[in-house]
């Protein structure tokens, strides 16, 4: 299972064989996205880098905060990451009609023994009755078939929410960990918040940008993630905006507007 900040996969090997599982999202992804922070007001905001909304999710808070709010009441983070495990379980059972008890459960190296004990509370709520963690960083030297014995290896791994550093050097054919550290406050979607900034002030909508609503945050939500996936392959990207696509309501002094743009 690679359980991640924004999504999840899950796949299993069979004589040899790797398969994805599909879920019951038809994207092939399970969100994990809990909750919008309330955004900052344009007064108490310190200088125009601060972004206006930020993300969070079950990842960056296991181990780390008890309870958080989500739909209206106050829920236990194990519970929410052990309703994620569960739910995996039911897809692959569904899909290749077998019931797994073990997994292997990817984590970031930088992950603490708190917040490892955590996703094995979650996961064995969940009915696993054997949990191995996989350091996220060292999955990555294992893909990358990496052999050179003796040689010293810096892997990062940007996330949706971790960003982590790793230090590993190659003994008898096996990477061996130096060091870790990580950020769980950096990744990805700390870039989508940004970008959503960026947006609003493009559109010259700061007035109302406390007043919009989850769908307008997920359709700019959505915009960011194409603009970083076309910034990937390219230094500049041009798009074509319109308010009315974005936005449930406009102010009387802001009329609905197409805007051409190059980030």
């Amino acid at each position: 299972i690679d359980f991640g900040t924004t999504a999840c996969r899950i796949g299993y090997d069979r004589n040899g064989t790797f398969e994805l599982v599909p879920n019951r999202y038809l994207d092939g992804r399970v969100p994990l996205l809990i909750k919008r922070s309330k955004s900052i007001p344009l007064e108490k905001r310190q200088n125009k880098s601060t972004p206006l909304f930020s993300f969070s999710s079950i990842k960056q808070k296991i181990g780390f905060e008890e309870e958080v709010p989500f739909d209206g009441k106050r829920v236990r983070v194990i519970d929410l990451a052990s309703d994620i495990f569960r739910g995996l379980r039911e897809d692959v059972k569904i899909n290749i009609s077998e019931a797994f008890d073990n997994a292997v459960i990817t984590v970031p190296a930088s992950f603490s023994e708190k917040q490892r004990a955590a996703m094995r509370a979650a996961s064995e709520k969940a009915g696993f009755t054997y949990v191995k963690l996989l350091d996220e960083s060292t999955a990555a030297l294992w893909g990358a078939v990496i052999k050179d014995e003796g040689k010293v290896f810096i892997v990062y791994a940007l996330g949706g929410g971790i960003f982590t550093v790793s230090i590993f050097r190659i003994i008898n054919g096996a990477p061996q960990a130096l060091c870790h550290e990580g950020d769980r406050r950096l990744g990805g979607q700390r870039f989508d918040g940004l970008l959503i900034h960026h947006v609003i002030n493009v559109f010259g909508m700061d007035s109302d940008f406390r007043d919009l609503s989850y769908t307008s945050i997920n359709k700019l939500k959505s915009l960011a993630e194409h603009l970083k996936i076309g910034l990937s392959k390219r230094d500049s990207i041009a798009v074509d905006l319109n308010t009315a696509d974005y936005f449930d309501k406009v102010s009387e002094n802001e009329s609905k507007k197409n805007i051409n743009h190059v980030l």
